[in-house]
């Protein structure tokens, strides 16, 4: 799941955006790339059913045996997005590695996969989970800013959602899990790999390319190091599951105002863009940043 690493992203990443080029403005693009992997998917795979899910870049899948899984289609959408050409060559690639059910079928729930990530009330409310006895219910518990704490298991070709079932499988609570996935998540990844915008800039950003980036921010005492480098308060937003910035509250209040209309408008128009509110580090944990209301 590794994409370009951090080098030379953040400034064309900043440049793109506040010039206005933005990225929501390929929806549609994204919209026609899910069908055709769709399309192609289904003349490929014949182990159940594929749809487009709410969520874009995302294809939901049923197999025969009445099991579900979702998708990504994030990074060969980063990967054909920039060619010129067709893509169909990476796009057979991927159909046919998902059409023999590689990384897919056969899952077992095992402690070491369980990992945490970060979701908004949006994502919530479209989650799976119908059966009667609310088995197939993702395991959740709420994160500061309205947004939830999802608990997951990391696949080669991406996540699966952990369920209630899976705890019972797993022989965990809900206490267990969280703590299991934090400490996984944090021997996974390690430290938070950061750089500037831009040469000078106080604007950083956390982009590993592994779809990880939101769920570092669980990750509380690698924060606190970064903490005691800016001005004033740590400020994070993370406008999609991709992308973390921060940067301090004691910083050129050019800067400050520059970091917040770049996570507004990320969270707004990007492939995966999560409702969360700008937050403020503290010691025990974050909570929302408050900034002074604009002169009338």
């Amino acid at each position: 799941m590794k994409d370009q690493p951090l080098p030379h992203r953040a400034a064309a990443l900043l440049l793109t955006l506040l010039l206005g080029a933005c990225q929501g403005g390929d929806a549609k693009d994204r919209t026609a790339f899910t069908q055709q992997v769709l399309e192609r998917l289904r003349q490929e795979w014949k182990g159940g059913t594929a749809e487009v899910a709410p969520q874009p870049l995302t294809l939901e899948l049923r197999f025969a045996d009445g099991q579900t899984a979702t998708l990504s289609l994030d990074n060969l959408w980063r990967q054909c997005r920039g060619t010129s050409e067709a893509c169909d060559e990476p796009i057979a690639g991927f159909v046919h590695l998902v059409a023999e059910e590689q990384g897919i079928t056969g899952f077992v729930a095992k402690p070491e996969l369980v990992r945490a990530t970060i979701k908004d009330q949006a994502w919530i409310d479209q989650a799976p989970g119908k059966s009667p006895d609310g088995s197939d219910r993702p395991v959740i518990q709420p994160f500061p800013g309205g947004a939830w704490i999802v608990y997951v298991f990391d696949l080669p070709n991406g996540m699966r959602v952990l369920t209630r079932e899976d705890l019972r499988t797993l022989g965990l609570d809900e206490q267990q899990v969280a703590a299991l996935a934090l400490a996984n998540l944090d021997k996974a990844l390690g430290p938070i790999p950061h750089e500037p915008v831009e040469k000078g800039s106080a604007l950083q950003l956390v982009h590993a390319g592994d779809s990880y980036e939101i769920s570092r921010l669980l990750l509380h005492d690698r924060w606190r190091e970064i903490a005691a480098t800016v001005k004033g308060d740590l400020l994070v937003g993370s406008p999609a599951r991709d992308y973390v910035f921060f940067t301090g509250s004691g910083e050129d209040p050019r800067e400050v105002a520059r970091f917040r209309e770049l996570v507004d408008r990320l969270a707004r128009e990007e492939a995966h863009g999560v409702t969360l509110p700008v937050l403020r580090f503290t010691p025990e944990g974050w909570e929302v940043a408050r900034f002074p209301a604009p002169p009338a």
